[in-house]
Parts: structure tokens; C-alpha cells; sequence
């Protein structure tokens, strides 16, 4: 295996593992409490929901916008499966965008390029921590929703 990244773990991240572990909360409580908080003030947003995947939370926010069968949704071509995967999960077809090789991020001119009358939503994605264009991507779509993936910028 060729590793991507290697995580850098210390008895910081060891001695918070065993907090949370010894609270029996591993799913909600004060620490989730605590990190929804933290990434609201960081984000500059209103809300944030902790998931327990990157995945679930795309599938969270397909179901939210209604998205189903008949449906296309824009997805940059050079990413993890998940979004792909949200995406069928919910009856609908991904639509594979083709991606700058310099950002490794789909432009807003290929995403304007590849809806079509079925679109109903596109993702753009924080690939590698270099944040998708996403004001201009907006723009490109118009009226198109337009779902952030954080996950790999988080």
C-alpha cells in the first residue's frame, strides 16, 4: 500500500480518546457537543451536525434536498467512492466531472459543462485540504444546490 498521509497521533490525541471512552457517550455528550460548537465558529456557519461518516452526511444532505430515481447529481470524477455511493444510495445517478490536473478539484466551468436537465444537485469537493472553488461553482449552477465535502479538508 502506498500511504497517502500518515497520522500524526501523540498522548494529547491518546489521553482525549480515553476521556471520551470513559464517559460510555461514544456517539453524543459534551465532547460532540463541544466539536459542533468548535467547527460552527470555525465554518463562519449557522449549524453543524456531527455524522458518523463523511458518507452518512452526504446521504443526510441528498435526503434533505429530496434528491431521488430520476435524478442527476455532479460529482468530480477523481475522488473516494462515498459520494458516488450517497449518491445511488439514494436512487440517483452520479454524474462523473472531469477535474483541473493541477487542484485536482473540479472547475465551475466543467460542472456549468456537465448538468443537464436531470441535475438536481452537484458536490464539490475539499480534495486533498485544497478547497473546491466553491463561490464560483455556485455561481456556474445558479439555482443548482450545491453540497460541500469537507471531509478530506477537516
Amino acid at each position: 500500500m502506498i500511504p497517502l498521509a500518515r497520522p500524526t497521533l501523540g498522548q494529547e490525541e491518546t489521553d482525549a480518546v480515553a476521556e471520551v471512552l470513559s464517559t460510555g457517550m461514544l456517539v453524543q455528550g459534551e465532547r460532540v457537543a463541544r466539536f459542533e460548537a468548535g467547527l460552527r465558529e470555525r465554518t463562519c456557519r449557522v449549524h453543524a451536525v456531527a455524522v458518523s461518516s463523511g458518507t452518512a452526511a452526504l446521504e443526510l444532505a441528498l435526503e434533505a434536498l429530496g434528491i431521488g430515481a430520476g435524478d442527476e447529481v455532479l460529482v468530480p470524477a477523481f475522488t473516494w467512492p462515498s459520494p458516488a455511493h450517497a449518491i445511488r444510495r439514494r436512487g440517483a445517478t452520479p454524474v462523473l466531472v472531469d477535474v483541473d490536473p493541477d487542484e485536482w478539484n473540479a472547475t465551475a466551468a466543467a460542472f456549468g459543462a456537465a448538468r443537464t436537465g436531470m441535475t438536481r444537485a452537484a458536490i464539490a469537493i475539499d480534495q486533498f485540504g485544497a478547497p473546491a472553488r466553491h463561490p464560483e461553482i455556485a455561481e456556474a449552477l445558479g439555482d443548482l444546490p450545491v453540497i460541500e465535502d469537507a471531509a478530506c479538508a477537516i
